[in-house]
């Protein structure tokens, strides 16, 4: 222990020039045994202390944690496609569970599209990932770039917040709940038991009511009754807990993130959602609808009645139910985990692109498409500078012939680059392919720029195709 940390006797008086030296005790010492070698002892991630601190914060930030996910991912066709065309398939991975077998019957149904059908879907897939993607934000968000009035704006993003809020309240509402649960397994049994009938006094909204006559009012009868369980007694529920335990560990944490998502929840009032609705019809003066809160009703009425027939909101309302019943299940729980785990990799506040699927049963054609998409990010053309080009990954599964990647390189002018990789087995057919590509570009009014065709050795990865996500790693680097 002396020798570790250099302690020494006291120097008498007259023998301060002494050197004092140390017994280090050496590797090839026959006469000890067990010493640590420093340069063998490595960190439980398996990195050196000894790496630069650059690559140090790097290895560290949540950005690359999310480029390792989609490298290291699979895509949702490569990880579906096969249930998707094969029941029997389906029936061994989910365990022959009667429950999870009904919802993939349900979903699949879902996908009995026409070719009018699948244009729509696409174009619901592609706005479906924004609560104000019809046609009356549309009109608010070119009000809003058009004027240069600051109330007016204001007023205008207070009632697009208050109804994204209204909207996402079931969503909140799950939140609270399952937060509320974690929360409990911490607590004492006493305070566990009064947090658990507080969360059991919550109502969450059905979805069979929200696509009834009158959502809005079943929202309002819903919001008045949740208000007063969160305001009235989960929330001083929390204060007391707090005074008694000066907790300040997990639970504190949590509690923070349910006092969050309250207030989220609380902003979504619908009487409230309707205040701003009246004031924003009469300052934008629209002629077809009634002036006053009965106007405001009708507009907000008929907002909720288009999203819920939304046709990917049904799509992504089995699919969510089909995973959450089948990670439920101990016997398909493997194959729902890489599912969710790579939808949520696709949905990540760091993925720049957009992300839909198509999942397609066209009378005896059955296929599965994954699309990304990327619009110009800012960096000009070389050859064109002033032109914007808009790259696609496709992986398309078509059910007996395999799976296809496809990138897709569109310009303004009408110019199209298109690289298709094909399944091995159709080596030989590259003339057929490449004649069906050109007729297809010419049917849509847009000239080939260049059309190259391989054999494909492995499936394409979004990170392989665009340039951006690798990029954003000049930019985005923390930790949180």
């Amino acid at each position: 222990m002396a020798d570790i940390l250099r302690a020494t006797q006291p120097v008498n008086p007259g023998f301060e020039s002494n050197t004092l030296r140390d017994n280090p005790i050496r590797p090839g010492d026959r006469g000890v045994e067990n010493v640590v070698d420093p340069s063998k002892i490595i960190r439980p991630d398996n990195r050196s202390e000894r790496e630069d601190k650059a690559s140090n914060l790097l290895s560290q930030s949540n950005y690359d944690s999310f480029i390792r996910q989609m490298k290291e991912s699979s895509s949702f066709v490569e990880e579906f496609s096969g249930l998707f065309f094969d029941k029997a398939q389906a029936y061994a991975a989910f365990g022959g569970n009667p429950a999870l077998m009904e919802l993939y019957t349900e979903l699949t149904g879902i996908a009995d599209l026409d070719e009018n059908g699948i244009l729509e879907f696409m174009k619901a897939q592609a706005r479906g990932g924004s609560e104000y993607s019809e046609d009356f934000f549309r009109f608010l968000k070119n009000a809003f770039d058009s004027t240069s009035q600051m109330t007016f704006k204001s007023q205008i993003l207070q009632a697009a917040g208050r109804y994204g809020d209204m909207v996402a309240g079931g969503h909140k509402l799950q939140m609270i709940i399952g937060e509320g649960n974690a929360m409990s397994e911490h607590l004492f049994p006493a305070d566990a038991q009064i947090l658990q009938g507080i969360l059991s006094r919550l109502i969450l909204p059905q979805t069979d009511q929200l696509m009834g006559q009158d959502p809005l009012a079943y929202m309002k009868e819903n919001y008045q009754n949740n208000r007063k369980v969160l305001l009235r007694e989960l929330i001083p529920f929390f204060s007391n807990y707090i005074h008694r335990t000066h907790d300040m560990g997990l639970v504190r944490s949590l509690m923070s993130l349910v006092t969050h998502q309250t207030a989220a929840y609380i902003n979504g009032n619908p009487d409230k959602v309707l205040e701003a609705f009246t004031g924003l019809a009469f300052s934008l003066g629209m002629a077809d609808i009634p002036v006053g809160e009965q106007g405001a009703a009708m507009l907000v009425s008929g907002l909720l009645k288009k999203r819920m027939d939304r046709p990917e909101e049904k799509f992504n309302d089995k699919l969510c139910a089909m995973l959450k019943a089948g990670l439920e299940s101990a016997a398909s729980k493997d194959v729902f985990s890489q599912m969710l785990k790579t939808i949520l990799g696709n949905e990540s506040v760091y993925m720049p692109l957009l992300h839909f699927m198509i999942p397609v049963n066209m009378g005896s054609q059955s296929l599965f498409s994954e699309i990304w998409v990327e619009q110009n990010d800012g960096r000009k053309e070389k050859d064109r500078e002033d032109e914007k080009t808009i790259r696609m990954l496709i992986k398309m599964e078509v059910k007996r012939l395999g799976m296809f990647d496809i990138i897709l390189d569109y310009k303004e002018s009408g110019e199209v680059g298109i690289q298709l990789y094909y399944p091995g087995k159709l080596s030989g057919e590259e003339r057929e392919m490449e004649n069906a590509l050109n007729a297809m570009i010419a049917k849509n009014s847009m000239s080939p720029h260049a059309v190259t065709l391989k054999a494909m050795k492995e499936p394409l990865r979004p990170i392989d195709v665009f340039g951006r996500l690798t990029r954003e790693k000049e930019i985005v680097d923390v930790r949180i």
